[in-house]
């Protein structure tokens, strides 16, 4: 029975992969900025925080992660083939570079293969990358006028600062709440806090890695 969940658990999560790129790569066709399709995956990643419940088997959905990182660092960076580079489209920005991509992949592996036991924790977290640092661009890039003038990334804005901290708020807070456990919102609220400073101060390519290390950090010693 335990084999039978896995596989469907993986076919739910391949089939919510396929769908999305290819969503992706449709909005790209017609004409969509490259930010626009990246934030679009951005946001569906967080859906890992759902798919990796529906798995029995810690270490097959710890290899289904790391075959999604080492599946990115074949499509961002081995360009032999076209067909490859029409897969990296919806990935073109201006912004940032290939490893921000990678390393918020790497960011969910390091979270399946660590919070097995802790899954609430987990999944407040993968929802908090998703959705507090995705709002955080997405806004910031759109509507930021007040910039943080920073040396090593003068991107960030107090407008994508707000919208990340109320992200990862309304991230946490659900996390523990669809698994069960919910927490007295001042937690979700100084969790905000924390991804909002992190997702400011870190420079652009390592913010999704951060904010797992520091929100991760938090969550454990409050809940």
């Amino acid at each position: 029975m335990q084999s039978y969940q896995d596989l469907i658990a993986i076919l739910i999560t391949a089939f919510a992969v396929v769908l999305s790129w290819c969503i992706a790569l449709g909005l790209k066709k017609i004409g969509f900025k490259g930010r626009v399709t990246r934030n679009f995956l951005h946001f569906v990643a967080g859906l890992w925080g759902l798919l990796w419940l529906n798995f029995q088997s810690h270490w097959i959905a710890s290899l289904i992660a790391f075959l999604a990182v080492l599946t990115l660092m074949v499509v961002l960076f081995w360009k032999k083939f076209s067909f490859l580079n029409t897969l990296a489209q919806p990935f073109s920005c201006d912004h940032d570079g290939k490893w921000g991509v990678l390393l918020f992949a790497f960011s969910l592996f390091l979270i399946t293969l660590l919070f097995w036991d802790k899954k609430s924790m987990g999944t407040a977290v993968i929802f908090s990358l998703s959705l507090g640092d995705g709002l955080a661009d997405a806004v910031g890039s759109r509507f930021g006028r007040t910039p943080i003038r920073l040396p090593w990334n003068r991107k960030k804005t107090i407008e994508g600062g707000l919208a990340c901290f109320l992200g990862a708020t309304v991230a946490i807070y659900s996390g523990f709440w669809l698994t069960g456990y919910p927490l007295p919102l001042h937690i979700p609220l100084l969790g905000g806090v924390i991804c909002a400073i992190v997702e400011a101060l870190s420079p652009s390519e390592l913010d999704n890695l951060l904010i797992s290390v520091f929100l991760s950090a938090f969550l454990f010693l409050v809940s």
